[in-house]
């Protein structure tokens, strides 16, 4: 075809922007504590049980040679 069509553009028209309003701060919450020793006493009894558990493999090892 000559003279080529006349391309339109397909995108739809940019929305204004709006004023930027004022953000709500949220409140902080108490801290949980039973969560917190919750999670202490898990990460202690995790180190304890490791440290044990690799003291009594490196013994049995010994006591085989």
């Amino acid at each position: 075809m000559w003279p080529p069509p006349v391309i339109t553009d397909p995108s739809p028209p940019a929305i204004a922007a709006k004023p930027a309003t004022e953000v709500m701060k949220k409140e902080a919450l108490p801290p949980n504590y039973f969560n917190l020793t919750l999670r202490d006493s898990a990460t202690y009894t995790a180190g304890l049980g490791t440290v044990l558990g690799q003291q009594h493999f490196a013994g049995s090892i010994q006591k085989m040679f």
